[in-house]
């Protein structure tokens, strides 16, 4: 971004835009959208394995002498390494929507378990635990319905290229917040 750095801590009430907003904006910028979670995407995964060290996704490990899947032995695109221990993560995706308009979110780690006050391993157990492996978990589902102020990072774009998903930053449902 060309304007100072924000932490993705803040949130900048400052600058906030509506869905349409952020849809036919061309500028790179980091607003916060005051939206409903009017869907999750339960057709998409709502965990990944991924690095400890950088959060992203982490693929088997192929030994490239034996061609053989290793296994306890995985590697990260993002750290261009292979690790041995990696961490649940949270990914969710939802359909958000406000007054203008709908679009999609995709909301990660911090951010999910700050909602729902339980980690990707924990819910993930859980839902072991109960034979629920194949079913979306109903503390991520009861999130559908409520009103949040998403910070989210949008890229720069032009007309012909708009992302379909943005990455949320930072979320909050506090209400002094949201008013």
């Amino acid at each position: 971004m060309n304007s100072k750095k924000i932490s993705s801590d803040h949130i900048p009430f400052d600058n906030r835009k509506t869905v349409s907003q952020l849809l036919t904006s061309y500028e790179e910028t980091r607003c916060c959208i005051y939206a409903i979670i009017c869907a999750l995407k339960i057709e998409v995964p709502w965990w990944y394995l991924g690095c400890p060290g950088c959060a992203k996704k982490v693929n088997p490990y192929l030994n490239p002498e034996t061609e053989e899947i290793e296994m306890d032995k995985f590697s990260c695109d993002g750290c261009e390494t292979i690790v041995c221990s990696i961490k649940t993560r949270y990914q969710v995706h939802c359909k958000v929507l406000d007054h203008t308009g709908t679009t999609s979110f995709v909301m990660f780690d911090k951010e999910v378990s700050q909602l729902i006050h339980k980690s990707a391993y924990e819910l993930l157990e859980q839902q072991v635990q109960f034979n629920s492996g194949n079913e979306f978990p109903r503390e991520l589902l009861a999130l559908e319905g409520r009103e949040f102020v998403f910070t989210v990072n949008k890229p720069e774009t032009s007309k012909n290229y708009t992302p379909s998903t943005f990455y949320v930053v930072n979320v909050t449902d506090d209400h002094a917040k949201i008013l």
